[in-house]
């Protein structure tokens, strides 16, 4: 994996920072039941012109190696450049300082990792849950038929940013359908790492929080968002992949593989 767009600031272990490792944080690694809400991340941002702030995507954290980060996606990460980001988390909200942390993206492969220090991860998570990565799946049957997958995430159009007291976020698990081909307009497709795609139909979806009279409009916001593979004889689910593209006129949903992840933490470091 070429490291070429990458930005990365320095850790905050070499430089005097609270140390990265979870160290401040319970951490518990294991399979999602069907049917559970996995612990995610929505990021905020102000727009330095008009000092309004809006949401900009989703995360979910991954254990690597003793360390937490949190997984989104290359554009969702770029797109925070030269703001003021606060991450909001089940249970509370921290500023993401840049001088605190670690940011790793490349836009090519359209991924992020962000690693902040584990006082912070305790204050968005209380107890912090990461899902294995099924980072061995390669291609993907039909949804249903031996998998069911579901990405997870924060639609702009029910989350309306605010740092109103009280206020909170209202996630929305989505039933991924058929496997379908990359579109032809994919950002993503001379990338020479194979992608997941699928089909989505509003009125094909199964355990679904977004109702049938939505607009598929409402899938944006989710980028960055986890998509889980449910197995249909246990029910436990492994982290398929990040969600990155929503194309409206092919219905189709394009999902960068765990594996990919894995290769970027292996490479990035």
């Amino acid at each position: 994996m070429q490291k070429r767009s990458s930005k990365t600031n320095t850790p905050s272990s070499e430089v005097g920072y609270p140390n990265l490792f979870p160290n401040h944080v319970e951490v518990h690694y294991g399979r999602l039941a069907f049917g559970g809400d996995p612990q995610l991340v929505m990021f905020g941002a102000q727009n330095p012109d008009d000092k309004k702030w809006e949401a900009s995507g989703s995360g979910f954290p991954v254990l690597h190696k003793g360390v937490v980060s949190i997984v989104t996606a290359g554009h969702v990460a770029a797109e925070l450049e030269g703001k003021s980001v606060v991450l909001k988390g089940p249970e509370g909200s921290v500023f993401l300082e840049k001088q605190q942390c670690r940011i790793l993206y490349n836009e090519d492969v359209d991924l992020a990792l962000i690693t902040i220090p584990s006082t912070q991860l305790k204050t968005l998570f209380s107890v912090c849950i990461c899902i294995e990565l099924d980072y061995e799946l390669r291609d993907v049957a039909d949804s249903g038929i031996s998998s069911l997958y579901q990405v997870y995430g924060f639609p702009l159009s029910k989350n309306k940013f605010s740092n109103t007291v009280g206020w909170t976020l209202e996630g929305f698990r989505i039933s991924l359908g058929r496997k379908a081909k990359v579109p032809l307009r994919s950002k993503l497709l001379d990338l020479e790492i194979p992608l997941l795609a699928f089909h989505i139909d509003l009125k094909e979806m199964v355990d679904d929080q977004l109702e049938k009279f939505d607009r598929l409009g409402a899938l944006k916001g989710l980028s960055g968002g986890p998509v889980f593979r449910h197995d249909t004889a246990s029910g436990a689910g492994r982290i398929a992949g990040v969600f990155l593209e929503w194309h409206s006129v092919e219905r189709t949903a394009v999902v960068l593989p765990a594996a990919a992840i894995r290769a970027a933490f292996e490479a990035w470091g």
